[in-house]
């Protein structure tokens, strides 16, 4: 797995989006397979790759439940359920009380389709955001 992990990280170092925004990447548990990536001017929006032998999984962290205004959580989940079809390559995913965004492919991908799913993810990340800021107390 460390060969893949290694091939992601080169991969993503150095890679620009088509919005020429640099991309950073480093394995920060090469045990566990997981990668950190960061996109320049969005570094408080990093994403984690998790590497397995059948899958590659990117997720950005989005929110806690306890940033929702209260009240809103329901109505909120069926926005993002409505949302789901419309942001490719991505879906909402909720692990303990964060809110997440995440897209997953195959460990066999080519690499390209690995920066793509980055960006991709990156930006509907900011896109969710701007959709969902009026559930957020922040």
């Amino acid at each position: 797995m460390n060969d893949k992990l290694n091939e992601i990280v080169t991969a993503l170092n150095g890679a620009k989006t088509e919005e020429g925004l640099g991309i950073q990447a480093e394995v920060v548990d090469a045990g566990e397979g997981l990668v950190k990536v960061e996109l320049e001017e969005r570094e408080e929006f990093p994403i984690m790759i998790d590497v397995s032998e059948d899958q590659i999984t990117a997720i950005a962290n989005l929110w806690d439940q306890h940033d929702v205004k209260e009240g809103m959580e329901t109505e909120m989940m069926n926005v993002m359920l409505s949302m789901n079809i419309a942001l490719p390559l991505s879906a909402f995913a909720k692990t303990g009380s964060t809110y997440q965004l995440f897209g997953a492919m195959s460990a066999n991908t080519v690499m390209a389709n690995v920066v793509e799913e980055i960006t991709v993810l990156s930006d509907n990340t900011i896109a969710v955001f701007e959709a969902l800021g009026e559930y957020l107390n922040r």
